[in-house]
């Protein structure tokens, strides 16, 4: 198995929660796979890619925040929290 690479170990979240983007907040479905205190990865279907800066929302993980799109690969999207 290949060695983490996060500073930040991540928790199993399996939570749905919604991406809010763009000048006219366009929102789309997301599941939250797993969490840290720094980020998180995030499943969402998108026609087009997901951009660049969002906003996190999960009430079962009572969560709303600002994130920066780390990588891609497919439908998942790896997110570090903006502070």
């Amino acid at each position: 198995m290949p060695d983490e690479l996060r500073d930040v170990p991540r928790s199993h979240a399996l939570k749905t929660g919604e991406i809010f983007f763009g000048e006219q907040q366009e929102r789309c479905d997301c599941l939250v796979w797993d969490i840290s205190k720094s980020g998180a990865m995030i499943e969402v279907d998108l026609d087009a890619e997901a951009p660049e800066t969002l906003r996190l929302i999960s009430s079962g993980l009572a969560l709303d925040q600002l994130c920066k799109v780390i990588w891609r690969d497919g439908r998942k999207v790896g997110l570090k929290f903006v502070v």
